[in-house]
């Protein structure tokens, strides 16, 4: 796979409260694979301030871990089956959050990788959401999966 890729990044957010919370970005990116991990480098734009943030996502086999500097400051660690917490800090202040993994999958093809990772995520050491991320990355000239 070509180093510069597109990413479409989807995420679900469920909670007793709120009800699910749908987000997707679709994104220029990217991507490197070495010693056995792959690696995605892309930035997202807050629309408030204008800022970016640049976000790493590292994924190997039921491990993944997502880093974001910018806006917003946070290292979450996904292990299957282990919890995890990390300071999630943003303009308004910081909060500590759990990250509760049940899956992390790689799903490697010839022209296209996927990610998917499911975790229960705490604020401030209570349950507050049900989560799902997925993540397809496809060479900028392939086609790119809209429907999920």
């Amino acid at each position: 796979m070509t180093k510069e890729v597109i990413a479409v990044i989807r995420g679900l957010h469920f909670s007793m409260e709120d009800g699910a919370d749908k987000i997707e970005t679709i994104t220029a990116a990217e991507y490197f694979c070495r010693g056995g991990c792959h690696y995605l480098v892309y930035e997202d734009l807050d629309e408030g301030s204008g800022k970016t943030t640049r976000n790493l996502l590292k994924c190997r086999p039921q491990a993944a871990e997502l880093t974001r500097k910018g806006v917003i400051d946070v290292h979450m660690v996904f292990e299957e089956h282990k919890k995890n917490v990390a300071r999630y800090t943003t303009p308004f202040g910081s909060v500590m959050i759990g990250i509760d993994t049940t899956r992390v999958d790689i799903d490697e093809q010839q022209e296209k990788i996927r990610f998917s990772i499911d975790y229960v995520l705490e604020i401030n050491y209570e349950q507050f959401a049900n989560c799902s991320i997925s993540v397809e990355i496809s060479e900028k000239n392939a086609g790119i999966d809209l429907a999920g």
